[in-house]
């Protein structure tokens, strides 16, 4: 593989001769074959565009592998369109990803580089970086209209890829509720392809680029009807399903009239490993099944048709192909190479004698401390490197079942010496990626998903002998079923998971991460703490992890060990708006509220440099939170209008409002942003109650104790709830017994929070309210004595707190 210049740097002079050879020898090739049938458009592509500038329609098939496709010689589902779209083209049937995770691919899909040049290696943390060129952003230049939709969140704006979109549709709302499923986080490719055609609707005189991305075929496998019952295999059903999601594009380039103007590119981001080798997904391992991709190329002209290519060939192939074929320039960067000049039924094409495709997959190192995988393929066989090499003739053994790696050393060697080369001139001048700050929030709830994972806390230690994942695939498997049965509201058998994959490899972070975020689902707050304690001890530069640890004691109640904990860590780690926003609400439930604001403003200064939108609006929210506590209602109300410009769905946001509201004597508003607050965190214990006191001043018993109900749904122990629930058995006189019952483990709960820090005087208040409470449902139940005692205490506390 030629060197390639980095970034937007001119070549150097060897670079620059190297590519002067390599474009001589193109336009050789292109001028040298013909344009009759079945030959290469090559020469002619400017003859055949004409004056025209044809549009492009990406799709990108998620999962889906190449082989579980008709083209690809599997008979057991029908793929119509896709096949159809191979006959008006050219199908590479040894195509290749980079990776098999969603956004890495992607990312050396759009940016024809490779993973250790643009340095996107897992999914839901780093970003694409700015300096590279983007397909994208080729064609926004070039003056076509850019648009994109995307079928997951993983593949959020947030990540980079938006780069040169004119509209790039993901508006993930992350699921709130406590029950999470995977699939509340996808988005049906029906409505990506809804929303997909109303845009490319809405201009029929500029050209355009389309990139439609088709998150289906990924776990969990659902079909829809009639594929669920046609098929017994459900992935073989999402195949189905999406190829006639695809059949929606091509019907609507036909009816339009632009099927003669336009590209078609189908591709797969990676595949799926489905069992074989013993992992049942993908992202752990490199064979086949996970990085065998289908890749076809439909063209608007007569020919070339029908066309199947054997080479190697990479998804980083695809944007200097698809850029030659629309006549716009290349830019430097780009590993890949233009596909153009196999367009032909040629036995042999000159020039592709050296070819070598290049994969990789760091999960298994950045997430569990085992060793990364890297592959090399020429066109018999393929090395994958890593601390017990394999090497398959993929001609003689396509099933990868014979590691010739002993046998046949010498051509191991050979490749693994290649592949150390290739990499060094990759990460030359590389374009590291950034990583992206995501608010408290949005980590709660992707770390619930299984997107979010802690990084081996010796992933970066050169000296340390990895484990081969292939020798770890089971405990993998593992923590996949145990996330699917956490989404599936299943705790107890994911519980179990869990501890026995700490048992067999206590050093996964990621594991005890998982089983903390677990426990805390199910409002095990202490087993949870220690959980997260064990993951920070192996990871002590993660601040996701310091902020999970400090949100849990502070939910149990153990306020002075969050404020030590995140004092400890913030002059330790990089500066972090985050820990400051957390400390900020620690400070103000303490109603120590002007060291609240300083840390507020400390997050907002941070965030600005930073930007990030969730966090800024956390920080205003703040602010404004610690106006509204000092008397302050204009000041509260700009800042919480500033909050509502980032992000009108954060959490704690709409409270606030309520709040605002409360204090200038608008109930009716009160209720509304109430709601609202419900509807953006379901999980917010306090809004319900404030709720059920507006309906109590009302009168409204029904109301009343449908929110005081919610608020001990989402928090059995929450002191408020119980005191006013069990207010409410006394005045309608029933149930008398479990009244009793909720008041004392109100009361328990306050002396505890007393205990911890909460201020005594917030405490005390309604330490009154429950023995005075007891002391009338002991009355109502004729025990006198009891009902003396607590009336004689109440007394006592209430004239404790007013001297």
């Amino acid at each position: 593989m030629p060197s390639f210049d980095r970034g937007r740097r001119m070549p150097r002079p060897g670079v620059i001769a190297a590519l002067a050879v390599l474009a001589s020898v193109s336009a050789i090739i292109l001028l040298t074959i013909s344009c009759g049938p079945g030959a290469s458009p090559g020469a002619n592509l400017d003859q055949l565009r004409g004056d025209r500038r044809l549009n492009v329609l990406l799709v990108t098939l998620d999962t889906t592998r190449a082989d579980h496709i008709g083209v690809y010689r599997f008979d057991q589902v029908d793929t119509p369109v896709i096949d159809g779209l191979a006959a008006r083209g050219v199908t590479f049937m040894r195509a290749y990803a980079s990776t098999p995770l969603t956004l890495p691919s992607h990312t050396s899909l759009f940016t024809g580089t490779h993973p250790p040049y643009h340095g996107v290696r897992d999914n839901g943390v780093h970003v694409a970086p700015e300096g590279l060129q983007t397909l994208a952003e080729s064609f926004q230049e070039a003056g076509y209209r850019t648009g994109a939709f995307v079928g997951a969140f993983v593949l959020d704006s947030r990540w980079g890829l938006a780069q040169g979109f004119d509209r790039y549709f993901d508006e993930f709302e992350m699921p709130k509720q406590r029950a999470i499923f995977l699939s509340r986080v996808q988005r049906p490719g029906s409505e990506v392809v809804d929303t997909a055609l109303a845009w490319a609707g809405e201009d029929d005189t500029t050209p355009f680029f389309m990139w439609v991305h088709l998150y289906d075929p990924h776990t969990p496998y659902e079909p829809p009807e009639p594929f669920r019952s046609r098929y017994a295999n459900p992935y073989v059903g999402e195949i189905a399903w999406t190829d006639s999601l695809v059949g929606r594009l091509t019907s609507w380039l036909d009816d339009s009239g632009r099927s003669e103007d336009t590209y078609v590119v189908v591709a797969a981001d990676h595949g799926e490993s489905l069992g074989e080798h013993g992992e049942n997904e993908h992202g752990l391992l490199l064979y086949e099944s996970a990085i065998r991709v289908p890749l076809i190329i439909a063209t608007p002209f007569d020919e070339p048709q029908g066309i199947r290519r054997h080479e190697l060939v990479s998804l980083i192939d695809v944007m200097p192909t698809v850029l030659e074929l629309t006549g716009l320039e290349t830019p430097g960067q780009v590993h890949g190479r233009s596909l153009v000049p196999l367009f032909t039924n040629d036995a042999e094409v000159e020039g592709r004698t050296d070819e070598r495709v290049y994969a990789e997959t760091f999960y298994p190192r950045l997430h569990f401390g085992w060793s990364e995988l890297q592959a090399i393929l020429e066109p018999t066989h393929k090395l994958i490197i890593s601390s017990e090499p394999e090497l398959y003739d993929l001609l003689q053994d396509p099933e990868e079942q014979e590691n010739l790696a002993s046998e046949r050393a010498a051509t191991a060697e050979a490749l693994r010496r290649e592949a150390e080369e290739l990499v060094a001139q990759f990460e030359e001048n590389a374009n590291p990626a950034n990583t992206v700050t995501l608010d408290q929030e949005t980590l709660q709830r992707l770390a619930a998903l299984g997107y979010i994972g802690g990084y081996s806390a010796d992933a970066d230690d050169p000296e340390v002998k990895r484990a081969n994942p292939r020798d770890k695939v089971e405990i993998y498997n593992d923590l996949l079923r145990a996330r699917r049965l956490t989404v599936q509201n299943e705790p107890a058998e994911a519980e179990v998971l869990l501890r026995g994959v700490i048992a067999e490899d206590p050093g996964v972070v990621d594991a005890h991460q998982s089983l903390g975020n677990l426990l805390v689902e199910q409002l095990r707050y202490n087993e949870a703490i220690e959980a997260f304690e064990t993951a920070l001890s192996m990871r002590p530069e993660d601040a996701a992890l310091v902020l999970f640890l400090a949100r849990t004691q502070r939910q149990a109640g153990r306020i002075d060990e969050a404020e030590k904990v995140l004092l400890d860590f913030i002059d330790v780690l990089e500066p972090d708006a985050r820990l400051y926003i957390s400390l900020g609400r620690i400070k103000q439930a303490r109603r120590s509220y002007d060291e609240a604001a300083t840390y507020f403003n400390e997050a907002l200064r941070l965030s600005e440099d930073v930007p990030a939108d969730n966090i800024m609006a956390a920080a205003h929210v703040g602010i404004g939170a610690v106006h509204l506590a000092a008397g302050r209602p204009r000041l509260a109300e700009e800042h919480l209008n500033l909050a509502r410009g980032f992000n009108d769905n954060l959490a704690d946001l709409h409270f606030n409002r309520a709040l605002l509201f409360q204090a200038r004597g608008q109930p009716n508003e009160a209720i509304g942003a109430y709601r609202r607050e419900l509807e953006n965190a379901p999980r917010n214990g306090e809004a319900a109650f404030k709720l059920s006191a507006i309906y109590r001043n009302r009168g409204d018993l029904v109301e009343e104790e449908r929110y005081l109900r919610l608020a001990l749904e989402i928090d059995p122990q929450f002191a408020g709830g119980r005191l006013f629930l069990a207010r409410i058995y006394l005045v309608k006189n029933e149930r008398l017994d479990e009244a009793v019952s909720l008041v004392e483990g109100a009361l328990e709960r306050l002396e505890s929070a007393t205990a911890s820090g909460v201020p005594q005087e917030i405490t005390r208040q309604d330490q009154v309210l429950g023995h005075l409470l007891l002391a009338d449902i002991y009355n109502q139940l004729g025990r006198s004595e009891l009902s003396n005692q607590h009336a004689r205490l109440g007394m006592q506390l209430r004239e404790g707190i007013q001297r």
